[in-house]
């Protein structure tokens, strides 16, 4: 996937330079001589990565960097610090930059910034896919189980209901709200909902305590003295 990367500086002449590095390195580049430029490039295009220098009348490194993470509290933001300042560099990463590299920028570190910056990026595109696909995973289990024409129930280890469907609340001629407990900080202990020992014969409580005996005695005894 070939990154857009925003450089911001008041020198035209870096700004050219890093301009036409990154377009033969095949990165698509945005420029911006002025903080204020940048913060306004950034809010309308949200490139991917931001090269801002810490350096600048008015807005500064700083100014840009607290800007951009105010609109996206993620964004990658890789400041340029002056050559040996310690103590700016320190500044950047604690004002909240994702990496910083110093002047004069040679190829090998800023590659090497690119390219951390490109991992985060990929890793947070990877969780947002995964959380989306999880999410739609549920719906999709939620409709079927919604829809079904047979009884569906989660019962805890303590005997509550904790997740039913309307159609099993139907059976038992409850509400959902009525069957499912609200539960407190203490497990054994719940406001509202039904015990599954309250809604099945003897014959079928008896059955599912030897199924939860059978993993765990401990579970068993949990569920018999809450």
């Amino acid at each position: 996937m070939q990154e857009t990367i925003l450089v911001i500086d008041d020198d035209k002449r870096i700004l050219q330079t890093f301009a036409r590095n990154l377009k033969l390195a095949g990165y698509s580049v945005l420029t911006a001589n002025t903080g204020e430029h940048g913060i306004q490039v950034y809010e309308e295009q949200r490139p991917d990565i931001v090269l801002a220098d810490v350096r600048m009348p008015n807005i500064n490194g700083f100014g840009v960097l607290q800007a951009i993470r105010a609109l996206d509290v993620q964004a990658e933001v890789i400041l340029v610090t002056g050559h040996g300042d310690v103590d700016m560099a320190i500044a950047a990463l604690r004002a909240g930059a994702s990496d910083f590299i110093p002047k004069p920028v040679e190829h090998t570190t800023l590659s090497a910034a690119l390219q951390r910056a490109e991992e985060r990026l990929r890793l947070r595109r990877q969780l947002r896919e995964a959380q989306e696909a999880l999410r739609a995973s549920e719906e999709h289990y939620r409709a079927i189980t919604e829809t079904a024409f047979v009884g569906v129930a989660i019962i805890s280890i303590h005997g509550e209901l904790t997740f039913v469907i309307e159609a099993f609340a139907e059976m038992l001629g409850y509400s959902r709200a009525e069957l499912v407990a609200s539960n407190t900080p203490v497990p054994q202990h719940t406001t509202g909902g039904k015990r599954f020992a309250e809604l099945t014969s003897p014959k079928e409580h008896t059955r599912y305590l030897n199924m939860i005996s059978g993993d765990s005695a401990q579970s068993r005894q949990q569920y018999e003295t809450a």
